[in-house]
């Protein structure tokens, strides 16, 4: 089962991405704030990260940047209720997997996290390939 971080300040939005990705199948892993989804994405190494940018405490931005420092190869899909975060040049430089404009389209999100899932799954070299051991 495949593991996704939602890390969002409003418990709604939380909530309603816990339940629409949960019947979807995945296993849902929810984070309040930018310190939060940081130490969540290193204890629980999600394969998929959904993160809002404005949060308190820490920015979604610093928090992608901790992230990508820990791991390059986990997608991201940026949440945001702000429609220039799309061309923002941080952005557009950290190897963002998609955006997601808020109000959410159900299944635009739903088909976003299929693809992008999909697509990574396709791009993860087997494990005795990066180690260069066999079983």
């Amino acid at each position: 089962m495949k593991k996704i971080l939602v890390a969002d300040d409003e418990a709604r939005i939380r909530l309603l991405y816990e339940e629409v990705l949960t019947e979807e199948g995945y296993q849902i892993v929810l984070a309040q704030d930018g310190r939060q989804a940081c130490e969540k994405f290193i204890s629980e190494r999600p394969d998929l990260v959904i993160l809002d940018i404005k949060m308190p405490g820490m920015h979604g931005i610093e928090v992608l940047q901790r992230m990508k420092d820990v791991d390059k190869g986990t997608p991201i899909i940026i949440s945001t209720a702000y429609q220039k975060m799309e061309t923002d040049a941080v952005l557009t430089t950290s190897d963002v997997a998609a955006f997601i404009k808020k109000p959410v389209d159900l299944n635009h999100l739903r088909a976003e996290v299929k693809r992008i899932l999909e697509e990574s799954e396709k791009q993860a070299v087997p494990e005795t390939q990066r180690t260069g051991t066999s079983t």
